[in-house]
This record gives C-alpha cells, structure tokens and sequence, in this order.
C-alpha cells in the first residue's frame, strides 16, 4: 500500500458507526486522508450509487485506495426527496411492512441486483489499475438475512443460483472473507454476544468494536499495523467500554445507544473515534 493519497470508503454501519471503524484506523496507520461513505442501514445499492458519486467528484487515481464494504443483498434502499432511506435488514427492519417483505423480498432476487453492482466497480478499478479490496459483512451469496448461520438465499443445487455464481466468479473471487465470519465464526447471533460478554454486563450492540476492526484489518489485508495505531484503538475501545459500563450501572438492564442522552451520545462519538473521516455529501 505504498504511495497511496487518499482513501474512499463505502459501506454500511460496519463501514461507519459511533466508535472508531476501520476506515479511520487504516487512515491513522497509512497517514492520509479517508473519506468515509458508510451510512447505517446502507445496502448495496447505496453503496454503488456512492461509489460511483465519489469517483465522478472525486475522479479516482492509482493513488488512491479504495474500499467497498459489501453489506446483505436482503436492503432495499430509496432515494426519496433528497435523502437516502436506508433501513437495513429487509427482514428486521420497520419501514416495509410484513405484507410488502412477504410479497416482494427475494433473496436470489437481491443477489442477481447486488452481483451485478460488485462486478461493475470490480472491473472498473481493476482495468483502470487502482488498488480496490471488496470487503463483505456477511456471506454475500449465501445469507440474505444477515441474522442466519444457514444458507437462506437459494439452495446451492439450484440451477438459477449456479448460473449466477457462476457468471460472476471472477469477481466473486475478490471478495475478502466476511467480518462475521472473521470475527464470530459465522455466527453473529450469538459469538458476538458472547464476545461482548468480556466488556459488558448487559450491553451487546451487534457491531464490532474497534479492536475487532483492527482485527479483521489485520486479518483480510495482512497488515502489520504500528504500535502507535494498536495503542490509540485500545485508548478508544478503552473509552467506548467504560462510557457503556458507567451506563450499565445505571440502567442494570439491556439498552441501546440511542436511548443515551444526546450529551452521552455525542460523548461518544467524540471521545471513541479518531474523528479523521472526510464526510462528503452525498446525492
């Protein structure tokens, strides 16, 4: 990664969170700018459609890196009246209701568009000969439903879903393994509770903590990152765990961050992240 400028990240809350990710801790090691488009609830289509904004604004080099960070297929995403509306998981989220997910969420349906979106920005870094990594959340073209240890997407004797995979091996080759198989042996459900378990009583919030993108960082790229950038990830994990067990003192029960008071809120934001990411606006 030698003479690389800038960064551009895309993604979802994997990509961008309350506390420090792993755009800013690759951005801290290498010593350049990061510009971060990850969005919470982003899915690939928003993640394409960023991707291709920030290369037409931005007009993307072989110095630059760039990073894409591959969520579920099972989003629908909506650009309505200026805004992405990114709800996350088809399956868990409350903006579509369950009659609309039971007649119109297709898992294979997602891969055949979210495919098609990999292979296009694959290609187009590669033939212009800059350095691109395809990061994935979870397996792309087996868990739909990100929440699932099972393949839930097609049944691998399908001959749709064999011709799909197929077209598209080359790209599909790039892929990165998946945090969650990285981090919690494909079981996000309960290896991430579990691993939360070692720093909270009650408190598991489904996103990995910064140590974890430290690892998964070291892990898919096989950096030897400095002990300067190691100590100040522990110093922001450090901070985000005693912010979260002062709160766990209080609450004695589950909670979720965003039933912090906005002055905790902010706290956090401020004192568990390295704060380098450029945010562009986005269309």
């Amino acid at each position: 990664m030698k003479n690389i400028k800038r960064i551009f990240a895309f993604g979802c809350s994997f990509t961008d969170y309350w506390w420090l990710t792993w755009p800013e801790i690759l951005a801290q090691e290498l010593k350049v700018p990061v510009y971060n488009y990850g969005l919470c609830g982003g899915g690939n289509t928003y993640i394409f459609n960023t991707f291709c904004q920030a290369d037409a604004q931005y007009k993307f080099t072989s110095d630059d890196l760039i990073i894409t960070a591959w969520t579920n297929v099972a989003r629908e995403d909506r650009h309505i009246k200026g805004n992405w509306i990114t709800p996350g998981n088809i399956y868990t989220q409350n903006i579509y209701s369950k009659k609309y997910v039971k007649n119109w969420a297709d898992p294979f349906g997602y891969l055949v568009r979210d495919l098609a979106y990999i292979h296009t920005v694959t290609s187009s870094m590669a033939s212009r000969n800059i350095t691109h990594y395809n990061f994935q959340m979870s397996n792309i073209i087996e868990h739909g439903d990100q929440q699932s240890t099972e393949q839930n997407i097609a049944d691998s004797s399908d001959k749709s879903y064999q011709r799909i995979i197929n077209l598209y091996q080359d790209s599909l080759k790039t892929l990165k393994d998946s945090f969650i198989k990285v981090l919690w042996d494909d079981d996000i459900t309960s290896n991430k509770d579990k691993s939360d378990k070692k720093y909270f009583s009650v408190f598991s919030d489904g996103h990995p903590l910064p140590l974890e993108h430290l690892k998964y960082l070291e892990t898919v790229l096989s950096i030897d990152f400095s002990t300067q950038t190691k100590t100040l990830v522990v110093e922001k994990q450090e901070n985000f765990i005693s912010i979260i067990n002062h709160q766990e003192s209080i609450y004695k029960k589950g909670f979720h961050l965003f039933e912090l008071s906005d002055e905790l809120q902010n706290k956090i934001k401020k004192e568990c992240k390295f704060n380098l990411e450029l945010k562009p606006k986005v269309v």
